[in-house]
């Protein structure tokens, strides 16, 4: 199940299914997908910004216990089936690990050039990349410490185009959907410029197509045999 919500609703939706799910033993997977809207924003018809809607719906958990699942179950909860990941930004001491899931097969084969590169080749292209100030390139760490994969955001006017690759080995354990949604909402909220986020990827990359929708994305145009979604 896939809940969106408001931001300042996102909360209370969430302990409210997770309730739900316990009380019928259901095990699938429920995944957070709440809209973006600065805490200092007023939604539309009200008269209190975001955060304050918040403390209101904190209330609400509070008078409305019976119904909902406790904070420390919803932690719970989060831990057994949210990867927890940070994003740190890459530099040329990165540039034989990024070389490696490069050139793995598996993934170059859902590039546009489906090709490898020598090691010579991708360090022009990583200095290239790391001085445009346009260009953000950040390493996927999980909570172990260990990098797990690549995602990048290029700038362009009030739009950045989003391109991701992980570590064949934590392919299919959540990792993508989790990387794509925590590094949208940290590119984002860290360049409030930056209104839409793209994703181009190859029609018949259905691994691809389904993280980013899971993300959050939504199929916008074909071009070609590219896909292009966007958030």
């Amino acid at each position: 199940i896939i809940l969106v919500g408001s931001v300042h609703h996102q909360l209370r939706l969430f302990l409210t299914f997770l309730r739900v799910a316990d009380d019928l033993g259901w095990k699938g997977k429920i995944i957070n997908q709440p809209f973006l809207l600065p805490w200092y924003k007023i939604p539309g018809g009200r008269n209190k910004n975001a955060r304050a809607i918040l403390h209101d719906e904190l209330k609400k958990i509070f008078f409305c216990k019976q119904h909902v699942a406790s904070f420390k179950r919803g932690e719970e909860y989060l831990k057994k089936t949210v990867p927890l990941l940070r994003l740190q930004l890459a530099t040329k001491k990165d540039a034989n690990i990024l070389l490696r899931w490069r050139n793995d097969p598996t993934a170059y084969v859902n590039f546009f050039n489906a090709l490898p590169v020598s090691l010579e080749e991708h360090k022009k292209w990583l200095e290239t990349i790391l001085a445009n100030k346009k260009k953000h390139l950040y390493i996927v760490v999980a909570n172990s410490g260990q990098k797990i994969g690549q995602i990048r955001f290029d700038e362009d006017k009030n739009k950045a185009e989003n391109s991701i690759t992980l570590a064949k080995e934590h392919r299919g354990s959540g990792y993508g959907v989790g990387a794509i949604s925590f590094g949208t909402h940290f590119f984002l909220k860290n360049y409030p410029k930056i209104k839409t986020i793209i994703a181009k990827v190859k029609d018949d990359n259905i691994a691809s197509i389904h993280a980013f929708i899971s993300a959050g994305f939504k199929k916008k145009k074909k071009e070609k045999k590219i896909l292009i979604l966007t958030f």
